[in-house]
């Protein structure tokens, strides 16, 4: 099936019609997470699987009861230089 693309900010963005997004067996809809491969000339696009908190309950009653109690250790704060600071290099 033919399609396009388009700029957006920072990249290019493809324009997948909806007949090929609900034939993934995934639900592809906006904003959903994809990994992008190049295999050859070609681009392969999937569906990241989406991140549950389940058990995530569970994970924090493992901590024992004292933890953290104390609270976080403090680290002097450091001097830094704003002036020459470039936020496009994170």
């Amino acid at each position: 099936m033919r399609t396009y693309t388009f700029p957006v900010e920072g990249g290019v963005a493809v324009f997948i019609p909806q007949v090929l997004a609900g034939s993934t067996g995934t639900e592809l809809a906006p904003s959903v997470a994809v990994e992008v491969e190049q295999v050859g000339t070609t681009l392969v696009i999937r569906p990241l699987p989406r991140r549950r908190l389940t058990g995530l309950a569970a994970k924090f009653a493992a901590f024992p009861a004292g933890f953290m109690a104390e609270g976080r250790e403090q680290h002097e704060e450091q001097e830094r230089d704003w002036d020459n600071h470039d936020d496009r290099e994170r």
